[in-house]
């Protein structure tokens, strides 16, 4: 797993997951949680990041901010299924932090505001290991219209030349 259940101890504490997921021997519950929140996470930064290599990563190789939005998240699907001695609305707002900074690493709903954190570039499969997938972005502003008609001649003479 990208993030273990201690790991989550730094997000949320162990006796409020264990009043939550209700004595689930197995960590079904967390499991599932951190997994959809992995899952959360991929499906925003895999347009443009290797998310393969991004969340197969292990202790300290792993992003440390992302790892924090990722446990955020994960509490959030933990806290779904019952609100135990946790502030609702600051889990909450933890969550839209997350998902807020990950539109903003994605490149998603903004209009040439992105950061770029320090994470793997998705790259094309040719074999030759080069080529970073990215989106390249191209176009111009819209045609300039002075209200000129080519058909209309000009009345007006122009200063400064030939006068007859």
């Amino acid at each position: 797993m990208f993030i273990t259940r201690e790991e989550l101890q730094t997000a949320i504490y162990e006796y409020q997951v264990a009043d939550i997921i209700g004595g689930d021997v197995d960590d079904i519950a967390v499991r599932h949680a951190v997994a959809a929140a992995v899952s959360e996470a991929s499906s925003y930064l895999n347009a443009k990041y290797d998310i393969r290599a991004i969340f197969s990563a292990r202790g300290d190789d792993r992003h440390p901010l992302l790892v924090e939005h990722v446990k955020s998240i994960a509490v959030w699907y933990i806290i779904k299924r019952a609100n135990t001695d946790i502030i609702f609305e600051r889990a909450k707002e933890y969550y839209k932090a997350a998902i807020d900074w990950l539109r903003l690493v994605a490149g998603i709903g903004t209009e040439n505001e992105t950061i770029a954190p320090d994470l793997p570039l998705r790259r094309h499969d040719r074999g030759d290991g080069s080529g970073v997938a990215t989106r390249l972005r191209f176009g111009s502003h819209p045609k300039f219209d002075h209200g000129l008609d080519d058909a209309t001649p000009f009345k007006h003479p122009l200063i400064g030349l030939n006068r007859e």
